[in-house]
This record gives structure tokens, sequence and C-alpha cells, in this order.
């Protein structure tokens, strides 16, 4: 049997760690003038149009032109990745993310 990927698949990027250790929002930081989380999102809609990025809170900041739905992280908190990773799998309806 050979298993086909369907013609699109929606991405996900897990944002919402507490960046501790780095002390400010890693999704923030600049790089080449460009927001990390910005350029992020970018690279995969070559591959899908269909982009989420989850996180802790949606930012008062974000911006209408970020081709990305944001969903919140409802997950256990602490959790880390797992956290967000259980929270992409219960709201994105799709057999293949």
């Amino acid at each position: 049997m050979v298993l086909r990927a369907p013609a699109t698949f929606p991405i996900v990027i897990l944002a919402g760690g507490h960046s501790a250790r780095m002390g400010q929002d890693k999704a923030a930081l600049p790089v080449a003038g460009i927001p990390m989380l910005y350029r992020m999102a970018a690279i995969p809609r070559a591959v899908s149009p269909e982009l989420a990025i989850i996180g802790r809170t949606k930012p008062a900041d974000w911006p209408a032109h970020l081709p990305a739905a944001f969903l919140s992280d409802e997950g256990p908190p602490h959790a880390g990745p797992l956290g967000g990773l259980q929270t992409a799998l219960e709201l994105v309806q799709s057999p293949l993310i």
C-alpha cells in the first residue's frame, strides 16, 4: 500500500514558548530587520496555503497581512511543545498536519 499526501495540508507553527532564557519574545526578534515569526510564516506558504500559528495569546499588534490564522494554545500550562502539538491536533481538522 502506498500512502499519498493530500494536495494541500495545514502547517502549524508552534510559537507559544515563554522565552524565559531569552528574556524576550523570540518570535518578535528581528532577523535582518524582519521579526522571526514573520520569516517563519513565509516559508511554508510555498508548500501549503493553510497555515496556523499556535501561541499563548494573540499579540495586540498581530499584523493583518500575516498569512496565518492564530490559534490560542489552551493546553495544560508548562506543557512545552507537546502542549502546542496537542492543541494543534485538537483544533486543526485534517488527517495530516
